[in-house]
Parts: structure tokens; C-alpha cells; sequence
């Protein structure tokens, strides 16, 4: 009788245990957190977004806001191929001719070369948490 009392003494200590290992276990697989600062010129982007593309073909990209310059996103470990997108007020609206007098204010327009977005060679390799910094060069 004793034995059977301690094994159940010792079951009730066990299974709070075992929940508690489980549920560390599940806070240990989120996703790496990627953050930092995008600017151009030395100058932080106001607008735009930040993709990162998985070299091994895995899985979706990875969009992200740039707001103020800094951008944030959790991201499958791995290399990864970057693309940046930086916006600015446009210079010239189009109007539409049906709408005279439609206010165009608001229209955004790219401004980065290729080579930072669609033609990229950016890279980065994603081990764990991490700040990632883009200093991009626009003549």
C-alpha cells in the first residue's frame, strides 16, 4: 500500500512537469526574428517593404513594412535572397482624363534601382534572432 501511494505521490509531481516541458518546448519554435534599419543615401527609407526569399525554394517569401526606416518579421531559418522597395511621393501624378479635378495627392512611386529588388544579389543567412542593417547606395 505504501509503494502505490508513493508511485501516485510521484505521478502527481510528473505530469505538472511534463506539461510544463512541453509547453518550453513549443515557446523554443517560433520563428527567428529579423529586424533592423533600411536607408538610402544614409538616410532612413520613410516607405516601403522588404522581402527575403528562401535560396533552397522552401516555402513563401517573406514581406515586410518599412516604416521610418526600420522594418521587423520572423523568417524560417536559412539563406535567403533580399529585395528592397523604397517609395516617395511622386513627382507627377497621372490624372485621369474622366476625372478632371480627381486629387492625385497620396501616389506613391519605387525609386530604387533593380538591383536592390527584382535583380537583387542581397543575401543573408538566418541562424536565429538577428538585426540586419541595409546602408543602400542611390546615385
Amino acid at each position: 500500500m505504501n509503494a502505490i501511494f508513493h508511485r501516485r505521490k510521484l505521478a502527481r509531481g510528473l505530469i505538472p512537469l511534463g506539461i510544463v516541458l512541453v509547453f518550453a518546448g513549443c515557446a523554443d519554435d517560433r520563428p527567428p526574428r529579423l529586424s533592423g534599419v533600411v536607408a538610402v543615401n544614409g538616410a532612413a527609407v520613410d516607405q516601403g517593404e522588404i522581402r527575403v526569399i528562401r535560396l533552397d525554394g522552401a516555402g513563401s517569401p517573406v514581406v515586410a513594412v518599412i516604416t521610418s526606416g526600420r522594418y521587423e518579421m520572423e523568417v524560417r531559418p536559412g539563406a535567403m535572397r533580399v529585395e528592397i522597395q523604397a517609395y516617395r511621393p511622386a513627382a507627377k501624378s497621372p490624372v485621369d482624363p474622366a476625372m478632371p479635378g480627381a486629387a492625385t495627392a497620396g501616389t506613391l512611386e519605387p525609386y530604387l534601382p533593380e538591383k536592390y529588388n527584382r535583380n537583387s544579389n542581397l543575401t543573408i543567412e538566418v541562424a536565429g534572432d538577428m538585426e540586419k542593417d541595409f546602408d543602400l547606395t542611390v546615385p
